[in-house]
């Protein structure tokens, strides 16, 4: 087959760009042609390029010295992505592709009307699927309205061919909202262990937190910030590693400051894979303290590291996870939360265990098994 991938952000960072990125890879080994046409979100990314056997192309939202402002190229370059969608034509016709896959992230773009203007299949990729008062709690008004509007109105109106998604929580979202069960499927998230070995000998340090996550407001990075106030109050030698950038990276700066946690805080940015398995490895515990997940890709991650968890209970964990995987709190209940970081801090015979029980776990999910099923998926469209 020869498959058209279309995502607002290029592979990479990220549940759903980790996703594109493996899934891809995967169907390129197995011999189908594979493009991925991307919005150029970052000032650093080419037009073109291709790796492990996948084409990737770029296309420009924004000129080259917008970027230089951060909160707004970021925002922006989001925004367009929707509109400038209407122009990729071109590259439909140029690749000419069997089946177009749009990744709603989290809104569809105009890709839809346009696979039907070229009479191509059209398969819609969704991770998460929310409510008004979802929107508003994790997006500003702006892209709450925005979001709630894509995909409540345009969304439920577009007929894909094939709607895929990552758990029964969001299957049952979408039926709810009126989509017809028979037209979804649900693929898991996968994750390789053999991808998440230390490239270097490491030692896990005495109380230190990992999180990892884009700095936005549904990954609840300040909720973290206030349950690490009462871990260092307590365990004043507490460090808290954050893994992951975004738009709220200044305001979470600043915070850290008037916390008085500047010295046992670290914003390392975006940083590359290796060094990436390589903190997990070194941390003595992770820290999930998202608002809303789809499922919560960086959570495998973490249990193929072999670290013990705190999150904030959310229902789609429960549908794949347990009390025995990590310890799970009431939402927004950041003394809670704080309270489950020092008992596992303090109580190494349960990290251990729950360290344990992690890694036999993580051993059911695969990226093989989820580009099988991705295949199949695919190979039933491509020949109807």
């Amino acid at each position: 087959m020869k498959l058209l991938y279309v995502t607002r952000d290029p592979p990479g960072f990220g549940g759903a760009e980790r996703r594109l990125l493996e899934i891809c890879k995967w169907l390129a080994a197995r011999g189908h042609t594979i493009h991925v046409l991307c919005g150029k979100t970052r000032p650093d990314l080419p037009n073109y390029h291709q790796q492990d056997g996948v084409h990737y192309h770029y296309h420009a939202l924004l000129p080259q010295f917008l970027f230089k402002f951060k909160r707004f190229s970021f925002y922006a370059s989001r925004y367009l992505f929707y509109f400038l969608s209407l122009f990729f034509g071109r590259y439909i016709r140029h690749i000419n592709p069997d089946i177009i896959i749009e990744y709603i992230t989290p809104s569809p773009s105009l890709v839809y009307p346009l696979a039907r203007l070229h009479r191509k299949p059209c398969v819609g990729i969704i991770m998460e699927y929310r409510g008004y008062y979802q929107w508003r709690e994790v997006a500003d008004p702006i892209s709450a309205h925005l979001g709630f509007i894509g995909q409540n109105i345009f969304f439920r109106r577009f007929r894909y061919d094939q709607i895929i998604t990552i758990s029964k929580a969001t299957y049952r979202q979408l039926v709810n909202g009126g989509i017809p069960a028979e037209r979804i499927q649900i693929i898991p998230l996968g994750v390789e262990q053999a991808d998440h070995l230390p490239t270097k000998p490491v030692e896990r340090r005495p109380n230190t937190i990992l999180v990892v996550g884009r700095l936005m407001p549904q990954k609840g990075h300040s909720y973290l910030l206030d349950a690490f106030q009462l871990v260092n109050r307590q365990l004043p030698n507490t460090q808290l590693w954050v893994i992951g950038d975004g738009p709220l990276r200044e305001r979470l700066l600043a915070a850290t400051h008037d916390r008085g946690l500047a010295d046992a805080v670290t914003f390392t940015g975006v940083i590359p894979e290796a060094e990436k398995v390589n903190r997990l490895w070194q941390a003595t515990l992770f820290a999930m303290p998202s608002l809303q997940e789809g499922f919560g890709a960086v959570l495998l991650e973490a249990m193929a590291c072999e670290l013990p968890i705190v999150a904030f209970d959310l229902p789609v964990y429960r549908e794949w996870f347990n009390g025995a995987t990590a310890a799970f709190v009431p939402r927004l209940d950041t003394a809670a939360f704080a309270q489950a970081i020092i008992h596992l801090l303090q109580d190494k015979e349960a990290r251990e265990k729950m360290a344990a029980h992690n890694k036999q776990c993580v051993a059911q999910y695969s990226w093989q098994t989820a580009g099988q099923m991705e295949e199949q998926c695919l190979m039933a469209l491509y020949q109807k």
